[in-house]
């Protein structure tokens, strides 16, 4: 939703939690959720930083802060498990790296190479 607030645009959503992926881009499920899990089913950890600007606090429950000043990309969870989930994903990895990230973990770079994807006909 848009939120309109001293004529600045704000996105605003509900936290959530979606479960099961079934086609690799959609969750089969979503119920509302807690912050923090919602956090936790984000997929790279510098997505996963909350701001509570009432209170001028951040929330961080998966090490973003730390990657965002190291300019790490790295996934939350399993790098093979959150692109399996959505393949938008490898997309945003690459969107990533040009702009504030300058590099990629381990494990979410081998994912990132390795995630084979097919596509119905």
């Amino acid at each position: 939703m848009l939120v309109v607030e001293a004529d600045k645009p704000f996105e605003v959503a509900t936290f959530r939690a979606e479960p099961n992926y079934a086609d690799g881009r959609h969750p089969n499920q979503v119920r509302f959720a807690s912050a923090q899990a919602d956090a936790l089913r984000r997929d790279f950890t510098v997505n996963g930083l909350f701001y509570d600007p009432l209170q001028s606090r951040t929330y961080d429950w998966v090490g973003g802060e730390t990657d965002l000043r190291r300019r790490l990309l790295r996934t939350i969870g399993s790098p093979h498990e959150r692109f399996a989930e959505d393949h938008l994903r490898l997309l945003r990895a690459v969107r990533l790296l040009p702009s504030s990230i300058s590099q990629i973990e381990a494990s979410t770079f081998t994912a990132l190479q390795n995630t084979r994807l097919s596509f119905a006909t």
